[in-house]
């Protein structure tokens, strides 16, 4: 289960384009009567899909918050590397988001989730903004700003 949960969720962030397929294939999977899962102990069990999905799609989340945090600690590096290092960081939370988004659409996700996740994207927003001094042009603000536009703009 881990191995599809994983493959799922790194393929939805990378392919936005196919972001609302794999949600659809999510709601699919957590939703089958009939399908089983062997856990470690070989024993065949319930699907828990929804569950681990879920749990596991909120621990990622808070993992991918962090990553911007450690944006902070890469000043001393080039700012072209810095700049790339950001790029690839707000593509993958881009993805993330759209695909949380339609995860919550296809009713995965209970929407009091995606209402967590607004406020934590707001906070983050609203902390960054704050912080910034006008020196540094990767404002991080920004990035917490069109994730949440777009996350809103896909779960309507």
């Amino acid at each position: 289960m881990d191995k599809v949960l994983d493959l799922t969720l790194n393929n939805a962030w990378k392919q936005k384009k196919y972001a609302e397929t794999y949600a659809e294939l999510c709601s699919f999977l957590g939703s089958s009567k009939v399908l089983k899962f062997d856990t470690e102990e070989n024993k065949t069990k319930k699907n828990d899909f929804k569950f681990f999905g879920t749990r596991k799609i909120s621990q990622l989340f808070k993992k991918e918050i962090l990553d911007f945090d450690a944006f902070e600690e890469t000043k001393s590096i080039e700012p072209e590397e810095r700049a790339d290092f950001l790029l690839k960081i707000k593509n993958k939370f881009s993805g993330m988001l759209i695909f949380f988004a339609y995860l919550a659409t296809h009713k995965f996700i209970p929407l009091k989730i995606l209402e967590v996740v607004t406020a934590e994207l707001f906070t983050k927003f609203l902390d960054q903004y704050t912080k910034y001094n006008g020196e540094d042009k990767n404002r991080i603000y920004e990035t917490y700003l069109d994730g949440l536009i777009q996350m809103i703009e896909k779960s309507g």
